[in-house]
Protein backbone atom coordinates (compact mmCIF):
# COMPACT_ATOMS: atom_id res chain seq x y z
CA UNK A 1 0.00 0.00 0.00
CA UNK A 2 1.43 3.80 -0.79
CA UNK A 3 2.81 5.31 2.24
CA UNK A 4 0.73 7.74 4.30
CA UNK A 5 1.44 10.74 2.65
CA UNK A 6 0.79 9.34 -0.98
CA UNK A 7 -2.23 8.01 0.57
CA UNK A 8 -3.34 11.33 1.75
CA UNK A 9 -2.45 12.91 -1.61
CA UNK A 10 -4.67 10.19 -3.38
CA UNK A 11 -7.59 11.35 -0.81
CA UNK A 12 -7.62 14.47 -1.73
CA UNK A 13 -7.63 13.41 -5.37
CA UNK A 14 -10.46 11.34 -5.04
CA UNK A 15 -12.34 13.35 -4.06
CA UNK A 16 -16.24 13.58 -6.22
CA UNK A 17 -18.03 17.10 -6.67
CA UNK A 18 -21.72 17.18 -5.75
CA UNK A 19 -22.83 16.43 -9.21
CA UNK A 20 -22.37 12.90 -9.05
CA UNK A 21 -25.42 13.37 -6.36
CA UNK A 22 -27.80 13.95 -9.32
CA UNK A 23 -26.91 10.98 -11.51
CA UNK A 24 -26.71 7.15 -10.98
CA UNK A 25 -30.43 6.68 -12.02
CA UNK A 26 -32.15 6.63 -8.29
CA UNK A 27 -35.19 7.65 -7.95
CA UNK A 28 -37.54 9.04 -4.95
CA UNK A 29 -37.86 7.04 -2.24
CA UNK A 30 -39.83 4.15 -1.91
CA UNK A 31 -43.12 3.43 -0.75
CA UNK A 32 -45.05 6.37 1.12
CA UNK A 33 -44.60 8.03 4.05
CA UNK A 34 -45.18 7.17 7.89
CA UNK A 35 -46.90 10.13 9.52
CA UNK A 36 -43.83 11.94 10.63
CA UNK A 37 -42.25 11.33 7.21
CA UNK A 38 -40.30 8.65 7.38
CA UNK A 39 -40.30 6.59 4.37
CA UNK A 40 -42.35 3.50 3.99
CA UNK A 41 -40.25 0.26 3.70
CA UNK A 42 -40.65 -3.79 3.72
CA UNK A 43 -37.97 -4.63 5.82
CA UNK A 44 -36.86 -8.20 5.49
CA UNK A 45 -33.85 -10.51 6.41
CA UNK A 46 -32.12 -12.97 8.78
CA UNK A 47 -32.11 -16.41 9.10
CA UNK A 48 -33.23 -18.79 12.48
CA UNK A 49 -30.68 -18.31 15.31
CA UNK A 50 -30.76 -19.15 19.20
CA UNK A 51 -33.15 -17.49 21.63
CA UNK A 52 -30.91 -15.52 24.27
CA UNK A 53 -31.01 -13.81 27.76
CA UNK A 54 -28.97 -10.99 28.78
CA UNK A 55 -27.27 -12.31 31.50
CA UNK A 56 -23.79 -13.84 29.80
CA UNK A 57 -21.77 -15.64 32.32
CA UNK A 58 -19.59 -13.32 33.76
CA UNK A 59 -16.23 -14.25 31.77
CA UNK A 60 -13.28 -12.80 33.92
CA UNK A 61 -10.31 -10.92 31.74
CA UNK A 62 -8.11 -14.74 32.63
CA UNK A 63 -6.89 -15.94 29.33
CA UNK A 64 -9.07 -18.55 28.21
CA UNK A 65 -7.56 -22.09 28.49
CA UNK A 66 -7.73 -22.92 24.38
CA UNK A 67 -4.34 -24.56 23.02
CA UNK A 68 -6.12 -25.44 19.92
CA UNK A 69 -7.44 -23.29 17.09
CA UNK A 70 -10.79 -23.37 16.37
CA UNK A 71 -10.79 -23.39 12.46
CA UNK A 72 -13.89 -23.70 10.43
CA UNK A 73 -13.96 -26.88 8.61
CA UNK A 74 -16.42 -25.53 5.90
CA UNK A 75 -13.55 -22.70 5.15
CA UNK A 76 -10.64 -23.48 2.70
CA UNK A 77 -7.65 -22.34 3.72
CA UNK A 78 -4.75 -20.89 2.15
CA UNK A 79 -2.79 -19.71 4.69
CA UNK A 80 -2.72 -16.21 3.48
CA UNK A 81 -5.42 -13.28 4.66
CA UNK A 82 -4.90 -11.22 7.56
CA UNK A 83 -3.61 -12.39 10.93
CA UNK A 84 -5.00 -9.59 13.80
CA UNK A 85 -3.42 -9.74 17.28
CA UNK A 86 -4.49 -7.73 19.98
CA UNK A 87 -4.76 -7.25 23.89
CA UNK A 88 -8.13 -9.21 23.87
CA UNK A 89 -9.25 -10.95 21.45
CA UNK A 90 -13.62 -11.20 22.33
CA UNK A 91 -15.68 -14.25 20.61
CA UNK A 92 -18.40 -13.22 22.77
CA UNK A 93 -21.20 -15.41 23.58
CA UNK A 94 -20.56 -16.11 26.89
CA UNK A 95 -16.45 -17.48 25.76
CA UNK A 96 -13.54 -16.16 27.60
CA UNK A 97 -11.62 -13.77 26.30
CA UNK A 98 -8.14 -14.43 24.93
CA UNK A 99 -5.71 -12.18 26.53
CA UNK A 100 -3.51 -12.09 24.37
CA UNK A 101 -5.18 -13.13 21.45
CA UNK A 102 -5.34 -13.50 17.47
CA UNK A 103 -8.14 -13.86 14.70
CA UNK A 104 -7.10 -15.14 11.13
CA UNK A 105 -9.43 -13.97 8.24
CA UNK A 106 -9.18 -15.40 4.74
CA UNK A 107 -11.66 -13.21 2.12
CA UNK A 108 -14.27 -11.83 3.95
CA UNK A 109 -14.78 -14.90 6.50
CA UNK A 110 -13.23 -15.62 9.80
CA UNK A 111 -11.63 -19.00 9.99
CA UNK A 112 -9.97 -18.97 13.10
CA UNK A 113 -9.61 -17.76 16.98
CA UNK A 114 -7.54 -18.23 19.72
CA UNK A 115 -4.81 -17.18 21.82
CA UNK A 116 -1.60 -16.07 20.58
CA UNK A 117 0.42 -18.21 17.93
CA UNK A 118 -2.86 -21.17 17.97
CA UNK A 119 -4.16 -19.65 14.39
CA UNK A 120 -0.40 -19.09 13.16
CA UNK A 121 0.08 -22.56 11.53
CA UNK A 122 -2.97 -21.89 9.71
CA UNK A 123 -1.88 -18.19 8.44
CA UNK A 124 1.46 -18.99 6.95
CA UNK A 125 1.09 -15.85 4.47
CA UNK A 126 -0.72 -14.07 6.11
CA UNK A 127 -0.53 -10.29 6.76
CA UNK A 128 -0.06 -10.08 10.68
CA UNK A 129 -1.51 -6.73 12.01
CA UNK A 130 -0.45 -6.11 15.83
CA UNK A 131 -3.02 -3.56 16.82
CA UNK A 132 -2.19 -3.36 20.41
CA UNK A 133 -6.01 -3.18 21.38
CA UNK A 134 -8.82 -4.80 21.87
CA UNK A 135 -10.35 -6.86 19.12
CA UNK A 136 -14.38 -7.77 19.04
CA UNK A 137 -17.16 -8.58 16.66
CA UNK A 138 -18.01 -5.25 14.65
CA UNK A 139 -21.35 -3.64 17.04
CA UNK A 140 -24.77 -4.63 15.73
CA UNK A 141 -27.46 -1.30 16.39
CA UNK A 142 -31.06 -3.43 16.58
CA UNK A 143 -33.07 -0.09 16.55
CA UNK A 144 -31.80 3.34 14.37
CA UNK A 145 -33.66 5.66 11.94
CA UNK A 146 -30.68 6.14 9.79
CA UNK A 147 -32.44 8.70 7.51
CA UNK A 148 -32.64 10.93 10.04
CA UNK A 149 -29.16 10.89 11.81
CA UNK A 150 -28.02 14.24 10.36
CA UNK A 151 -31.07 16.04 12.50
CA UNK A 152 -29.05 17.47 15.31
CA UNK A 153 -31.35 16.81 18.86
CA UNK A 154 -34.78 18.09 18.76
CA UNK A 155 -35.15 20.32 21.87
CA UNK A 156 -38.91 20.10 22.62
CA UNK A 157 -39.08 21.99 26.12
CA UNK A 158 -41.21 19.10 27.69
CA UNK A 159 -41.76 15.39 28.27
CA UNK A 160 -44.18 13.68 26.54
CA UNK A 161 -46.36 10.34 28.20
CA UNK A 162 -46.10 9.01 24.48
CA UNK A 163 -44.88 8.56 20.72
CA UNK A 164 -48.14 9.83 19.73
CA UNK A 165 -47.96 13.16 21.19
CA UNK A 166 -44.58 14.19 20.64
CA UNK A 167 -45.39 13.07 16.75
CA UNK A 168 -48.16 14.56 16.58
CA UNK A 169 -46.94 18.09 17.82
CA UNK A 170 -46.66 21.46 16.41
CA UNK A 171 -42.80 21.73 17.84
CA UNK A 172 -42.18 18.24 15.84
CA UNK A 173 -43.68 18.71 12.98
CA UNK A 174 -41.39 21.97 12.41
CA UNK A 175 -38.45 20.57 13.45
CA UNK A 176 -38.54 17.76 10.70
CA UNK A 177 -39.66 19.70 8.01
CA UNK A 178 -36.59 19.68 6.25
CA UNK A 179 -36.76 16.22 6.05
CA UNK A 180 -39.86 15.88 4.75
CA UNK A 181 -39.38 18.62 2.38
CA UNK A 182 -36.22 16.99 0.85
CA UNK A 183 -36.90 13.36 1.16
CA UNK A 184 -38.67 12.62 -2.23
CA UNK A 185 -35.63 14.25 -3.61
CA UNK A 186 -33.28 11.09 -4.81
CA UNK A 187 -29.97 13.90 -4.19
CA UNK A 188 -30.97 14.71 -0.51
CA UNK A 189 -32.19 11.49 -0.05
CA UNK A 190 -29.02 9.38 -1.06
CA UNK A 191 -27.33 11.97 1.39
CA UNK A 192 -29.11 11.74 4.63
CA UNK A 193 -29.13 7.86 4.45
CA UNK A 194 -25.38 8.10 3.72
CA UNK A 195 -24.54 10.16 6.29
CA UNK A 196 -26.62 8.45 8.41
CA UNK A 197 -24.60 4.55 7.62
CA UNK A 198 -21.47 6.47 7.29
CA UNK A 199 -21.95 7.76 11.46
CA UNK A 200 -22.93 4.13 12.06
CA UNK A 201 -19.31 3.03 10.21
CA UNK A 202 -17.07 5.27 11.53
CA UNK A 203 -18.73 4.83 15.21
CA UNK A 204 -17.82 0.57 15.18
CA UNK A 205 -21.12 -0.45 13.68
CA UNK A 206 -21.01 -3.32 10.92
CA UNK A 207 -24.41 -4.16 10.60
CA UNK A 208 -27.61 -1.59 11.24
CA UNK A 209 -31.51 -2.09 11.30
CA UNK A 210 -33.67 0.74 10.32
CA UNK A 211 -32.66 1.80 6.95
CA UNK A 212 -35.01 2.10 4.26
CA UNK A 213 -35.10 -0.24 0.93
CA UNK A 214 -31.63 -0.69 -0.92
CA UNK A 215 -30.83 1.53 -3.43
CA UNK A 216 -27.34 1.46 -5.01
CA UNK A 217 -26.34 5.52 -3.51
CA UNK A 218 -25.94 4.09 -0.12
CA UNK A 219 -25.88 0.07 -0.50
CA UNK A 220 -22.14 0.17 -0.40
CA UNK A 221 -21.83 0.94 3.50
CA UNK A 222 -22.32 -1.02 6.33
CA UNK A 223 -24.76 -4.10 6.37
CA UNK A 224 -28.30 -3.42 6.43
CA UNK A 225 -30.00 -6.60 9.14
CA UNK A 226 -33.08 -6.37 7.01
CA UNK A 227 -32.39 -5.49 3.75
CA UNK A 228 -31.49 -8.80 1.38
CA UNK A 229 -30.49 -7.23 -1.56
CA UNK A 230 -27.61 -9.48 -1.78
CA UNK A 231 -24.63 -7.25 -1.00
CA UNK A 232 -25.31 -8.04 3.14
CA UNK A 233 -23.92 -11.74 2.69
CA UNK A 234 -27.34 -13.59 3.18
CA UNK A 235 -30.27 -13.40 0.89
CA UNK A 236 -33.30 -14.51 3.26
CA UNK A 237 -36.27 -12.87 3.69
CA UNK A 238 -37.35 -13.18 7.20
CA UNK A 239 -37.62 -10.01 8.64
CA UNK A 240 -40.33 -7.92 9.29
CA UNK A 241 -40.79 -4.28 10.65
CA UNK A 242 -43.32 -1.97 12.07
CA UNK A 243 -42.48 1.27 13.13
CA UNK A 244 -46.25 2.61 13.07
CA UNK A 245 -47.55 -0.02 15.88
CA UNK A 246 -49.66 -2.35 16.55
CA UNK A 247 -52.69 -0.20 15.75
CA UNK A 248 -51.99 -0.94 12.07
CA UNK A 249 -52.42 -4.56 12.44
CA UNK A 250 -55.70 -6.26 12.10
CA UNK A 251 -56.70 -9.63 13.32
CA UNK A 252 -56.38 -11.39 9.60
CA UNK A 253 -52.82 -9.90 9.09
CA UNK A 254 -52.07 -10.70 12.67
CA UNK A 255 -52.77 -14.49 11.53
CA UNK A 256 -51.11 -14.54 8.65
CA UNK A 257 -47.94 -13.48 10.12
CA UNK A 258 -48.20 -15.92 12.69
CA UNK A 259 -48.95 -18.43 10.07
CA UNK A 260 -45.27 -17.07 8.03
CA UNK A 261 -43.59 -17.34 11.93
CA UNK A 262 -44.91 -21.64 12.36
CA UNK A 263 -43.62 -21.84 8.77
CA UNK A 264 -40.20 -20.26 9.74
CA UNK A 265 -40.78 -17.73 7.05
CA UNK A 266 -40.20 -14.59 9.40
CA UNK A 267 -37.57 -14.86 12.11
CA UNK A 268 -37.52 -11.41 13.44
CA UNK A 269 -40.52 -9.18 13.98
CA UNK A 270 -39.53 -5.71 14.66
CA UNK A 271 -41.60 -3.89 16.65
CA UNK A 272 -42.28 -0.37 18.27
CA UNK A 273 -44.54 -1.40 21.28
CA UNK A 274 -45.55 0.43 24.39
CA UNK A 275 -43.26 3.82 23.51
CA UNK A 276 -44.23 6.20 26.69
CA UNK A 277 -45.96 5.97 30.04
CA UNK A 278 -49.15 6.51 29.23
CA UNK A 279 -52.10 4.10 29.19
CA UNK A 280 -52.37 4.34 26.14
CA UNK A 281 -48.88 3.50 25.32
CA UNK A 282 -49.48 0.40 27.45
CA UNK A 283 -52.55 -0.87 25.25
CA UNK A 284 -50.56 -1.47 22.51
CA UNK A 285 -49.10 -4.46 24.60
CA UNK A 286 -52.17 -5.68 25.50
CA UNK A 287 -53.32 -5.71 21.70
CA UNK A 288 -50.14 -7.78 20.98
CA UNK A 289 -50.67 -10.30 23.70
CA UNK A 290 -54.54 -10.16 22.19
CA UNK A 291 -52.87 -10.67 18.32
CA UNK A 292 -50.87 -13.69 19.73
CA UNK A 293 -48.22 -11.96 18.73
CA UNK A 294 -46.33 -12.05 21.69
CA UNK A 295 -44.19 -14.68 20.52
CA UNK A 296 -40.26 -15.85 20.46
CA UNK A 297 -40.20 -14.12 16.81
CA UNK A 298 -41.02 -10.77 18.01
CA UNK A 299 -38.63 -8.24 18.76
CA UNK A 300 -40.08 -5.28 21.00
CA UNK A 301 -38.45 -1.67 20.45
CA UNK A 302 -38.89 0.56 23.56
CA UNK A 303 -41.49 -1.45 26.12
CA UNK A 304 -41.27 1.20 28.31
CA UNK A 305 -44.92 1.11 29.41
CA UNK A 306 -44.33 -2.76 30.65
CA UNK A 307 -44.41 -3.48 34.37
CA UNK A 308 -42.52 -6.55 35.59
CA UNK A 309 -45.39 -9.23 35.68
CA UNK A 310 -45.44 -8.02 32.00
CA UNK A 311 -41.67 -9.14 31.53
CA UNK A 312 -42.60 -12.37 32.72
CA UNK A 313 -44.60 -13.24 30.33
CA UNK A 314 -42.21 -11.72 27.29
CA UNK A 315 -39.53 -14.08 28.80
CA UNK A 316 -41.62 -17.30 29.31
CA UNK A 317 -43.09 -16.27 25.03
CA UNK A 318 -39.57 -15.77 24.30
CA UNK A 319 -39.85 -12.39 23.04
CA UNK A 320 -36.94 -9.67 23.32
CA UNK A 321 -36.57 -6.15 24.07
CA UNK A 322 -34.26 -3.60 22.89
CA UNK A 323 -33.52 -1.11 25.11
CA UNK A 324 -32.92 3.45 23.80
CA UNK A 325 -32.49 4.81 27.37
CA UNK A 326 -31.41 8.12 26.39
CA UNK A 327 -34.56 8.86 23.94
CA UNK A 328 -36.64 7.44 26.27
CA UNK A 329 -35.12 9.58 29.11
CA UNK A 330 -35.39 13.05 26.44
CA UNK A 331 -38.75 12.22 25.68
CA UNK A 332 -40.74 10.99 28.86
CA UNK A 333 -38.01 11.25 31.67
CA UNK A 334 -38.04 7.90 32.43
CA UNK A 335 -37.22 4.25 30.79
CA UNK A 336 -37.79 0.44 30.15
CA UNK A 337 -37.46 -1.24 33.64
CA UNK A 338 -34.66 -3.72 32.50
CA UNK A 339 -33.88 -4.26 36.13
CA UNK A 340 -36.95 -6.17 35.83
CA UNK A 341 -36.56 -7.54 32.39
CA UNK A 342 -33.60 -8.81 32.85
CA UNK A 343 -34.98 -10.62 36.35
CA UNK A 344 -37.38 -12.21 34.30
CA UNK A 345 -34.35 -14.05 31.70
CA UNK A 346 -35.65 -11.62 28.75
CA UNK A 347 -33.09 -10.82 26.26
CA UNK A 348 -32.48 -7.24 26.17
CA UNK A 349 -30.13 -4.83 23.43
CA UNK A 350 -28.85 -1.40 23.38
CA UNK A 351 -29.50 1.19 20.28
CA UNK A 352 -29.66 4.38 20.35
CA UNK A 353 -32.96 5.25 18.30
CA UNK A 354 -31.73 8.42 16.33
CA UNK A 355 -29.70 11.72 16.84
CA UNK A 356 -33.38 13.77 17.25
CA UNK A 357 -33.49 12.30 20.77
CA UNK A 358 -30.90 10.86 22.82
CA UNK A 359 -27.11 10.03 22.25
CA UNK A 360 -25.71 9.62 18.59
CA UNK A 361 -24.50 6.55 18.20
CA UNK A 362 -23.96 3.01 19.73
CA UNK A 363 -20.87 3.32 22.21
CA UNK A 364 -21.88 6.86 23.13
CA UNK A 365 -25.45 5.30 23.88
CA UNK A 366 -23.35 2.07 25.54
CA UNK A 367 -22.11 3.70 28.16
CA UNK A 368 -24.69 5.80 28.83
CA UNK A 369 -27.16 2.40 29.82
CA UNK A 370 -24.69 1.26 31.71
CA UNK A 371 -24.36 4.50 33.93
CA UNK A 372 -28.57 4.14 34.02
CA UNK A 373 -28.68 0.62 34.71
CA UNK A 374 -25.42 0.70 37.34
CA UNK A 375 -27.17 3.01 39.03
CA UNK A 376 -31.17 1.96 39.18
CA UNK A 377 -30.16 -1.56 39.26
CA UNK A 378 -27.06 -2.48 40.26
CA UNK A 379 -25.38 -5.60 39.53
CA UNK A 380 -27.88 -6.70 37.50
CA UNK A 381 -25.51 -6.45 34.41
CA UNK A 382 -21.50 -7.54 34.08
CA UNK A 383 -18.92 -5.72 31.60
CA UNK A 384 -19.59 -8.46 29.08
CA UNK A 385 -22.97 -8.32 29.49
CA UNK A 386 -23.12 -4.60 27.68
CA UNK A 387 -20.70 -5.82 25.22
CA UNK A 388 -22.76 -8.20 24.38
CA UNK A 389 -25.94 -6.31 24.23
CA UNK A 390 -24.40 -4.40 21.56
CA UNK A 391 -22.76 -7.36 19.47
CA UNK A 392 -24.03 -10.93 19.86
CA UNK A 393 -27.35 -10.28 21.61
CA UNK A 394 -28.45 -8.02 18.62
CA UNK A 395 -27.76 -10.31 16.52
CA UNK A 396 -29.36 -13.15 17.95
CA UNK A 397 -32.54 -10.73 18.56
CA UNK A 398 -32.87 -10.11 14.51
CA UNK A 399 -32.01 -13.97 13.45
CA UNK A 400 -28.79 -12.50 11.95
CA UNK A 401 -26.36 -14.25 14.31
CA UNK A 402 -25.80 -17.29 11.38
CA UNK A 403 -23.59 -14.50 10.17
CA UNK A 404 -22.29 -11.76 12.42
CA UNK A 405 -22.36 -10.77 16.04
CA UNK A 406 -19.50 -13.08 17.82
CA UNK A 407 -15.90 -14.15 16.18
CA UNK A 408 -16.94 -17.21 14.88
CA UNK A 409 -15.34 -19.32 12.57
CA UNK A 410 -17.73 -19.22 9.36
CA UNK A 411 -18.90 -16.17 9.68
CA UNK A 412 -18.17 -12.83 8.49
CA UNK A 413 -15.09 -10.55 9.01
CA UNK A 414 -16.67 -7.44 10.32
CA UNK A 415 -14.38 -6.73 13.14
CA UNK A 416 -13.55 -3.22 15.87
CA UNK A 417 -10.38 -2.83 17.19
CA UNK A 418 -10.39 -0.64 19.97
CA UNK A 419 -7.80 1.12 22.03
CA UNK A 420 -6.48 -0.74 25.80
CA UNK A 421 -7.78 -3.66 27.07
CA UNK A 422 -4.59 -4.73 29.54
CA UNK A 423 -6.67 -4.88 32.85
CA UNK A 424 -10.67 -5.08 31.53
CA UNK A 425 -11.33 -5.66 27.65
CA UNK A 426 -15.01 -4.93 27.81
CA UNK A 427 -14.10 -1.97 30.15
CA UNK A 428 -12.05 -1.02 27.21
CA UNK A 429 -14.92 -1.54 24.63
CA UNK A 430 -17.14 0.48 27.09
CA UNK A 431 -14.88 3.51 27.49
CA UNK A 432 -13.74 3.95 23.96
CA UNK A 433 -14.32 7.00 22.46
CA UNK A 434 -14.06 7.92 18.83
CA UNK A 435 -10.44 8.70 18.83
CA UNK A 436 -10.17 5.24 20.69
CA UNK A 437 -11.70 3.16 17.60
CA UNK A 438 -8.36 1.87 16.05
CA UNK A 439 -9.71 -0.13 12.99
CA UNK A 440 -13.27 -1.35 11.61
CA UNK A 441 -13.02 -4.26 9.08
CA UNK A 442 -16.16 -4.99 7.06
CA UNK A 443 -15.90 -8.33 5.29
CA UNK A 444 -12.49 -8.44 6.30
CA UNK A 445 -11.44 -5.33 4.16
CA UNK A 446 -10.55 -2.13 6.26
CA UNK A 447 -13.59 0.56 6.35
CA UNK A 448 -11.98 2.93 8.87
CA UNK A 449 -9.06 3.35 11.47
CA UNK A 450 -5.65 4.99 12.06
CA UNK A 451 -3.96 5.05 8.79
CA UNK A 452 -1.12 3.01 10.02
CA UNK A 453 -3.47 -0.21 10.15
CA UNK A 454 -5.46 0.77 7.41
CA UNK A 455 -2.39 0.70 5.05
CA UNK A 456 -0.78 -2.68 7.13
CA UNK A 457 -3.70 -4.33 5.13
CA UNK A 458 -3.17 -6.69 2.19
CA UNK A 459 -5.59 -4.95 0.19
CA UNK A 460 -6.39 -1.75 -0.61
CA UNK A 461 -9.70 -0.45 -0.46
CA UNK A 462 -11.35 1.22 -3.71
CA UNK A 463 -11.80 4.57 -2.28
CA UNK A 464 -9.95 5.94 1.17
CA UNK A 465 -10.83 9.64 2.54
CA UNK A 466 -8.91 11.19 4.98
CA UNK A 467 -11.11 12.26 8.34
CA UNK A 468 -10.38 14.29 11.31
CA UNK A 469 -12.24 12.48 14.71
CA UNK A 470 -11.71 14.09 17.74
CA UNK A 471 -8.21 15.04 17.80
CA UNK A 472 -6.56 12.00 15.78
CA UNK A 473 -6.25 11.16 11.85
CA UNK A 474 -8.03 8.24 10.58
CA UNK A 475 -9.09 7.47 7.35
CA UNK A 476 -12.43 6.12 6.13
CA UNK A 477 -12.51 3.63 2.92
CA UNK A 478 -15.93 2.44 0.61
CA UNK A 479 -15.43 -0.78 -0.46
CA UNK A 480 -17.68 -1.04 -3.42
CA UNK A 481 -18.56 2.07 -5.43
CA UNK A 482 -20.77 1.28 -7.76
CA UNK A 483 -22.48 4.65 -8.54
CA UNK A 484 -18.51 6.51 -8.25
CA UNK A 485 -16.66 7.76 -5.66
CA UNK A 486 -17.99 10.01 -2.52
CA UNK A 487 -16.52 11.76 0.06
CA UNK A 488 -18.04 12.30 3.51
CA UNK A 489 -17.05 16.09 2.81
CA UNK A 490 -19.61 15.86 -0.49
CA UNK A 491 -22.56 14.27 1.34
CA UNK A 492 -22.31 17.09 4.20
CA UNK A 493 -22.67 19.71 1.16
CA UNK A 494 -25.72 18.35 -0.18
CA UNK A 495 -27.12 18.30 2.81
CA UNK A 496 -26.33 22.05 3.50
CA UNK A 497 -28.13 22.96 0.23
CA UNK A 498 -30.86 22.05 1.90
CA UNK A 499 -30.34 22.40 5.16
CA UNK A 500 -27.87 25.26 5.73
CA UNK A 501 -26.79 24.57 9.74
CA UNK A 502 -25.45 21.46 8.25
CA UNK A 503 -25.53 17.46 9.10
CA UNK A 504 -24.87 16.31 13.09
CA UNK A 505 -21.25 16.32 13.21
CA UNK A 506 -20.45 12.19 13.19
CA UNK A 507 -18.64 12.06 15.94
CA UNK A 508 -19.21 12.84 19.52
CA UNK A 509 -16.17 13.98 21.57
CA UNK A 510 -17.93 15.03 24.69
CA UNK A 511 -20.04 12.17 26.22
Amino acid sequence: MPAPAELRRGILIAACSVSFWACGGDSAPDGGELPDGEPRARLDAGVTGPDSTVNMPDSSVVPADASEPRPDAGIIVNGDGLLLRGRAVLPMNGQAPYMPGEVHVEGDKIVCVGPIDACAPLARAATVLDTDGVILPGLVDAHNHVAYNWLSEWESGQLWQDATQWRGSAGYSTFVTPYRDNSSVAPSFCAMVQWGKVRALVNGVTTIFGTPQPRVCYRWLVRNAELTSGYNGWTSDKMRSNTLGIGTVNDMEAQDLIADMVAGDVTAYMIHLAEGLSARAYAEYTELVRLGLLRPETVIIHGTALTPPDFDDVAVAGAKIVWSPSSNMVLYGDTTNVGAAAAAGVSISIAPDWTPSGRDDSLTELRYAKALADERWPGTFTNADYVGMVTSIAAEQMAVDAYVGTLDPGKYADILVVSGGAADPYQAVIDARPSDIRLVLLGGMPSFGDAALVEGHASTPPMCFSMPVCGTDRVVCWQDTPSGPVSPDSVAEVIRGFYPSGPEPLFDCEN
